[in-house]
Formats: structure tokens, sequence, C-alpha cells
């Protein structure tokens, strides 16, 4: 028999691990896809080759309210774009991670006398560059055309097709 007022305390506490569920895109990370309540996360996110990190991420709970960066978690990107680090203190909840990565955009360069060509001035890798190529009144297009990628020298019929007829390079 209890005669008066009641008083139950209780301090609940997550005995098991929070998941931690990465959705990359163009890029791979060690980031942990479980942590104890209360432990840190961290870990080290990598672009795939010809992609860059996004200046920012999304990181959300299990709720889908989505975390404030600086302030409940740190995304540290280096200065190439090409790593970056992630650390979410004290975890308690389960969390969404997502990271985007883009293609690295090239310049390209045409330098081309007594013609012109249609060419956007940036390409990612993803694509294919295609061109054509135009004489001026009264010239006509060389036999052959040399390209070069980062400073390599590319190969005629192997690394690349021209044709002289139409100006179309491949």
């Amino acid at each position: 028999y209890i005669y008066g007022n009641i008083t139950i305390q209780a301090t609940v506490y997550s005995a098991g691990a929070y998941t931690i569920t990465t959705r990359l895109r163009y890029c791979t990370s060690d980031i942990p896809n479980a942590v104890g309540d209360a432990d840190s996360c961290s870990g080290t996110i990598t672009a795939k080759p010809g992609f860059l990190l996004p200046p920012n991420i999304a990181v959300y709970d299990s709720t889908g309210y989505e975390l404030d960066p600086g302030i409940e978690y740190t995304y540290t990107l280096s200065a190439d774009r090409k790593t970056a680090t992630f650390l979410k203190d004290e975890v308690n909840d389960d969390l969404i991670i997502e990271v985007i990565a883009t293609p690295k955009i090239y310049n390209v360069t045409v330098n081309i006398y007594n013609g012109s060509y249609n060419s956007d001035p940036t390409i990612d890798p993803s694509e294919d560059l295609n061109l054509f190529l135009y004489p001026a009144s009264g010239f006509q297009l060389p036999e052959s055309i040399d390209i070069q990628v980062g400073g390599r020298t590319l190969t005629a019929g192997i690394d690349y097709q021209y044709e002289r007829n139409t100006g179309e390079v491949n």
C-alpha cells in the first residue's frame, strides 16, 4: 500500500550504437557506420579521380533535422579540395552524411590562326571533347593538328580523331 506522492527519477541512456549512414557520390570515406552513445564520429572523405569535394556537406539526424556546420559538426576541406575531414563530437542520434563531389573542370584553349572554332572554354572529365575548326575565308585547315593535355602531346588516331575535310576534332 502506498500513501502519498511518489517521485520516480531515471536517467535514460543508449547502451547500443548509433547508425552513421554515408550517402556519397563520386567520393569515398572511412567514416564508421556506427558509434557508441556520446562517442565522437570522425573520418576522412576523399574525392575520386577527376572530382573535387564540395565546399559544404549536409548532415541530418534521424528526424531529418539538418545539423549546423561549424556548430554541431566540422567539415574541414583541404586546399586542393581532394580530401576533407569530418568530426561530430558526442553523437546522440543516428546520422546521415551526404557528400556529392563535382567534376573537376578543365580549361580548353584552342590556338588557331586564320580560323575559328566552336568549343566551350571548359570541360569536365566525364565528357568527351568534341569541336569543329573552321578556316578563315581564303584559308584551309592543316593536314594535322597537335593536342596537348596536361603537358603531354596526344597521338592522332589513338588519343583523338581529326577530320580535315570537316574540321571535326574528337
